[in-house]
């Protein structure tokens, strides 16, 4: 496949992937404010810790659920139908088994937490349910990436971003329903969850076949010889998966037993900002992995190392601009989007996005190993970083009582030293790369001209302090008018340009013909 075309398919799996992180990243912001006021922060910090603690739940498949997507890609690309319903056979057994088992284990690890974390006694029952309910939300999870990896393989991102979206919407329409009927608890918070995932699972059904008809899941369909294939990957990918349930769930747990359930939400929103950005430049290099397991079937190395070029050059053309807007506005934006009490928590995304900035754009990294290369090195170093960062963490929160702040900076130091160096570099060697040249190229242009909009933004949260949400977005895609810029002329050459232009160029060609 030549790299005009590899770009096409990545376009349109991008554009679709941006369309759902736009639709989520919207439900988010404002689903957050119109929960916190609803249940308070107690209840909210709860969720968070539920939220976190049940997150691990996922190191039970062993990381086969991580497996699906590149073994599926392998055997759609090659048209062995017989093998791709060994994967999605062992997949969706392995998630109907280990669904069941986190169920159990959230009732379990729900009655223990009531104390360890000293929840009030109004919300024992409300804090259960929402165990035993991320427990059903757990399997529903696992079964649904079972079968999008049928999805992700057959360069389907379109369809499965109507999956997300649809499921967003839903759980939105759900929370509204239940809260407006007077259900205001963390029960029915959970009950839209698990809703909004039953009909997201049925719709992946639908399209798994509608894309696959040959595709059959049966205890029949599974083979040793895949599944030990699976295992020998998995093993090493429970790891990143462990590496990634630590940092995402580490501090609200650390924050909540050595200070209070009240503060959590003072560190998880910041935080969900930050992974919200990770999100938006995942949908541009997660696209990437099937490319880049496919160049490892014809071992096209040359096609990794332009895949990892480019990819990086791409992400950091998005970082830099919206993650240095982000954090010269962030204080405005706190301002202006939560409740009362909540506006200091920007100095928290602040510290976070110092190393974030970083990491995310070296996603692209990632998923090149992932869908191409030997993770056993950058598994070990994740693992070791997480296990650092919660060491940390309970040093700086418990020891030091630096309080909030030294949880995030727990998590910024061993983040920066295993995403920004250690894996960029085992990237590069991986590929045959000067990890000087590829640094180099993938950043100083993309850090060049992000500086003029940042410069901007900058200015007008200044000189005209937003009043509202809305008038704090339009300065922001204000600021964003000279990235754009660069973007079109071709200062910053990005590799996706042509492409874009070419589909405008299209449209308004449409829209004259038409008048």
């Amino acid at each position: 496949m030549n790299h005009m075309k590899i770009a096409k398919i990545i376009l349109r799996n991008t554009l679709s992937n941006w369309t759902g992180i736009t639709i989520n990243t919207i439900i988010t912001i404002l689903l957050t404010p119109y929960i916190l006021n609803r249940l308070g922060a107690e209840r909210y910090g709860i969720f968070s810790i539920v939220f976190g603690i049940m997150h691990y739940m996922v190191l039970l498949e062993f990381g086969i659920r991580g497996a699906v997507a590149r073994f599926a890609s392998k055997y759609i690309q090659s048209q062995n139908t017989s093998s791709l319903s060994g994967v999605i056979s062992i997949t969706v057994m392995f998630s109907l088994g280990l669904g069941t088992v986190s169920i159990l284990l959230g009732y379990g690890i729900g009655l223990v937490a009531l104390d360890f974390f000293h929840i009030s006694a109004d919300y024992h029952t409300q804090t259960l349910i929402l165990f035993v309910a991320f427990g059903m939300n757990m399997m529903l999870s696992l079964l649904a990436y079972s079968l999008s990896g049928v999805l992700i393989g057959s360069q389907r991102y379109d369809l499965l971003n109507i999956q997300h979206i649809m499921s967003d919407l839903l759980r939105v329409l759900f929370v509204v329903v239940f809260f407006s009927f007077g259900w205001i608890s963390l029960s029915g918070w959970a009950a839209a969850i698990v809703l909004a995932s039953v009909c997201g699972l049925l719709y992946l059904l639908y399209t798994s076949h509608y894309l696959q008809p040959k595709l059959t899941i049966s205890m029949k369909a599974i083979k040793m010889d895949i599944l030990k294939e699976m295992l020998s990957f998995s093993g090493w990918n429970i790891f990143l998966q462990l590496s990634w349930l630590i940092t995402c769930s580490a501090n609200p747990i650390i924050i909540g037993k050595f200070i209070s359930a009240e503060m959590v939400p003072l560190y998880s929103i910041p935080f969900m900002l930050v992974t919200r950005l990770q999100t938006a430049v995942g949908g541009l290099t997660s696209t990437l992995m099937p490319h880049a397991s496919s160049a490892l079937n014809t071992g096209d190395k040359d096609a990794l190392a332009h895949l990892l070029k480019r990819g990086t050059y791409m992400a950091s053309s998005l970082v830099f601009p919206i993650g240095g807007l982000l954090l010269v506005m962030c204080k405005s934006l706190f301002n202006v989007w939560l409740p009362a009490g909540y506006e200091n928590s920007w100095m928290i995304f602040a510290i976070l996005m110092v190393s974030f900035s970083g990491s995310i754009t070296q996603t692209t990294s990632y998923y090149i190993l992932l869908g191409g290369g030997d993770i056993r090195g950058i598994a070990i170093g994740y693992i070791l970083a997480a296990i650092s960062s919660v060491a940390l963490g309970i040093y700086f929160v418990y020891y030091l009582a630096w309080g909030i702040a030294g949880a995030a900076i727990a998590l910024v130091i061993p983040n920066f030293i295993s995403y920004c160096i250690f894996q960029p570099w085992c990237a590069s060697k991986q590929v045959g790369l000067s990890l000087r040249r590829y640094l180099a190229e993938s950043y100083i242009r993309p850090i060049l001209c992000s500086l003029p909009s940042i410069a901007l933004g900058c200015l007008m949260v200044n000189l005209l302090p937003p009043p509202n949400l809305i008038v704090w977005a339009a300065e922001f895609f204000i600021a964003l008018i000279p990235i754009a810029i660069f973007v079109l002329t071709g200062v910053l050459n990005w590799p996706l340009r042509a492409s874009i232009l070419s589909k405008i160029r299209a449209f308004l060609k449409i829209g004259v013909v038409n008048e």
